[in-house]
């Protein structure tokens, strides 16, 4: 059954690839891109600061084997994808059953918001793939053989963080969980934990103190800045960013000094931060990390004039992404038309950019159409109301616990992305899968709850079940006269 599902997400994925143009963002696609290119050309590996390396190196090898076209790096994604609906599958039956991992594996394989974001030149769709993986790893570690399949667990987390460095925060109640969910002595589940964080600690450390070196700041990546002040000024524009009073400090560069003044200026005027991140840096000659700093001080300062706000407008906007409310697909044909500034992919990369094809324009109607063959956009608060169940009973009872790392990997990444960049689909689209699997927990609990308040009611003792639900008369009473 689990061949035909990736089949048939193959199959789905194929008919909407050949008749859409690669999907671009003008500057993120470039930053993902470029890199590639250069280590093509042989002229070394040197991604953005804001850029793990992971999907920088996967372009690089779709490019070494299917030639400078987009095309190949797009049908690794859908194959990606496709496996990814297999993966979905295994996943609901070893945690509910053969029933609940057909469906799970089937609204994978046909779920329009995946092969949107699978046709992306982004990183989410490698992103999603390994982050099922990790998960399916960890549920295995839970049972026998748990020491090896939870390094490998952890290696997957690595390989995940190093494709969207916040990942790396799950690491650390990856193992937690697993420490308590794996069978033996309570040495012998810390040791499976440990090992989990292992794993993912080798594949991070090495590029986080490559960034130390060149950089100058000991992360997976940069962009932090970026993105607070993206959540700030342009996700929620209600920020009034007064600039603080700074007299009486020394500041240590004149340069950093000049652009927070420019930037205090400019902040008022408009929301396009990666415009400001690279004028700073062009304008001022501010390198990454320091752009990057300095765009993180104001966000910050921002957030500590009006932290109520930031508070609220985080919980609404952690809301509306877990309901799904906010759909990419929307302005998927203005995505085509992109990128906006031509500058960003230089000489090297033009050869890569073009209008869609007329046949291409002729097809928008049935790729559209496509991605609406199951949309979760529509069933999205039934979705958020099921994996919430599904949440508390991994919490509360013994026969759910091993979908704890499934639930706790999609509240502390999405929390995470509204708390540092605000609702952003495809960071939700991208958890998709492992939501939707928890949902089926919570309706195999609800069904497992209604069967036994059934049977309950149905037998003939305790009696009490059936009177509690006022679903029998109540016994005569011989010392009441009405009766």
């Amino acid at each position: 059954m689990g061949g035909g599902i990736v089949l048939l997400g193959l199959v789905l994925r194929l008919a909407f690839a050949f008749r859409a143009p690669p999907l671009l963002e003008w500057r993120d696609s470039a930053s993902y891109t470029l890199p590639a290119l250069a280590l093509l050309d042989g002229a070394g590996f040197d991604p953005e600061l804001k850029r793990p390396p992971l999907y920088p190196l996967f372009l690089t090898f779709a490019f070494w084997v299917f030639g400078e076209d987009f095309r190949g790096p797009l049908l690794l994604q859908h194959l990606l994808g496709a496996l990814g609906a297999g993966l979905a599958y295994l996943l609901g039956v070893r945690l509910w059953g053969r029933a609940a991992g057909v469906v799970a594996g089937l609204l994978t394989a046909l779920n329009g918001g995946l092969v949107f974001l699978e046709h992306s030149i982004m990183a989410e769709s490698l992103f999603t793939f390994l982050l099922l993986a990790t998960v399916l790893a960890a549920h295995a570690a839970t049972r026998a053989d748990a020491k090896r399949w939870a390094l490998t667990s952890g290696i997957l987390l690595g390989m995940a963080a190093l494709t969207r460095p916040g990942a790396v925060v799950v690491a650390a109640p990856l193992a937690l969980a697993l420490a308590w969910l794996a069978p033996g002595t309570r040495r012998r589940r810390l040791a499976i934990g440990g090992l989990a964080l292992a794993g993912c600690l080798a594949l991070v450390l090495p590029w986080t103190i490559r960034n130390g070196v060149v950089h100058g700041t000991f992360a997976v990546a940069g962009g932090l800045g970026e993105a607070l002040l993206y959540r700030t000024r342009h996700a929620d524009r209600g920020f009034a960013y007064r600039e603080p009073d700074v007299r009486g400090s020394e500041d240590a560069d004149a340069r950093v000094a000049a652009a927070r003044r420019w930037l205090y200026r400019q902040l008022p005027r408009t929301d396009q931060i990666d415009v400001l991140y690279l004028s700073v840096q062009g304008d001022f000659g501010l390198s990454q990390a320091e752009a990057d700093r300095l765009l993180r001080q104001v966000a910050i300062e921002g957030i500590r004039q009006d932290p109520g706000r930031y508070l609220r407008t985080t919980a609404e906007m952690g809301v509306r992404l877990f309901l799904g409310w906010d759909r990419p697909m929307g302005s998927m044909w203005e995505a085509i038309g992109k990128p906006k500034i031509q500058e960003q992919w230089g000489e090297r990369g033009a050869h890569l950019l073009g209008p869609p094809s007329p046949a291409q324009q002729r097809e928008l109607g049935a790729a559209e159409s496509l991605l609406n063959v199951y949309d979760h956009y529509r069933v999205g608060g039934l979705l958020a109301g099921l994996f919430l169940v599904g949440l508390l009973v991994s919490l509360g009872l013994p026969r759910f616990r091993p979908a704890l790392p499934s639930a706790l990997a999609v509240v502390i990444l999405l929390g995470l992305n509204v708390a540092v960049s605000g609702a952003i689909s495809r960071h939700r689209i991208s958890v998709e899968p492992l939501i939707l699997v928890v949902a089926l927990g919570g309706v195999v609990a609800l069904w497992e709850l209604g069967r036994a308040l059934w049977r309950r009611v149905r037998s003939q003792e305790p009696g009490r079940y059936r009177r509690a639900l006022a679903l029998t008369p109540l016994p005569r009473n011989p010392h009441n006269p009405r009766h």
